[in-house]
């Protein structure tokens, strides 16, 4: 995704049913804010497909691994190190089902589920690693989920600023909020509707505090 943006100015308006370019600045400006919102909410350092470098995981369950940022590409390396950073080797990983993003099963060489880290010698398991690996979306791969959160959010943004064209309200998957000439009270109500529909498209995608799987 150009410069980590999950969704173009062009398809915002058409989500948003708004015409011309008059609006084209804000609008930009408004998708670089809601995107940053929603990486902080969704807890990811990006959305765009990156290398995430010696992360370190406590371990709640040897069997899986629970990562911060997805979804987890398991095609790519995956190499963990224990906490004084020496590299374990022997694994490999899957996710732990086609719905997984973040969740990876902790498999053996021959890909048959093991548990992690197991210290020779010691009676326990490690209980943090360190972990490198891939995530993130291309502009093919992004969920309309998340791009229809994002125009919502910048929808809100100028939700209670001049009214945009012709466009008084918008509707989608039966949630609607509206623009401009508003009292300030409906403002705040708009705002607070616009962050509940932003909420409403993501759930699925937030993280867990999981301590077994």
């Amino acid at each position: 995704m150009s410069c980590n943006k999950i969704i173009t100015t062009e398809d915002v308006k058409i989500i948003l049913g708004i015409e011309g370019t008059d609006s084209d600045a804000l609008i930009n400006i408004w998708i670089d804010t809601a995107t940053d919102m929603l990486k902080d909410i969704l807890e990811v350092s990006d959305l765009a497909v990156h290398t995430v470098t010696d992360e370190e995981v406590k371990i709640y369950d040897p069997r899986h691994i629970i990562v911060q940022d997805f979804p987890v590409d398991t095609t790519q390396t995956i190499t963990i190190k224990d906490s004084q950073k020496n590299e374990l080797t022997g694994y490999t990983f899957e996710l732990t089902s086609d719905r997984a993003r973040r969740t990876l099963r902790v498999l053996d060489a021959n890909g048959t589920p093991t548990s992690i880290g197991y210290c020779s010698g010691c009676e326990n398991y490690y209980d943090r690693i360190f972990i490198s690996y891939t995530a993130g979306y291309t502009d093919e791969t992004i969920p309309e989920s998340l791009k229809n959160a994002v125009a919502f959010m910048v929808g809100g943004g100028i939700a209670d600023q001049n009214k945009v064209g012709d466009v008084v309200e918008y509707t989608i998957g039966g949630k609607t909020v509206k623009f401009g000439g508003a009292t300030k009270s409906e403002a705040v109500m708009n705002g607070q509707t616009a962050m509940a529909t932003f909420k409403y498209w993501i759930p699925k995608y937030m993280k867990v505090d999981i301590q077994a799987v």
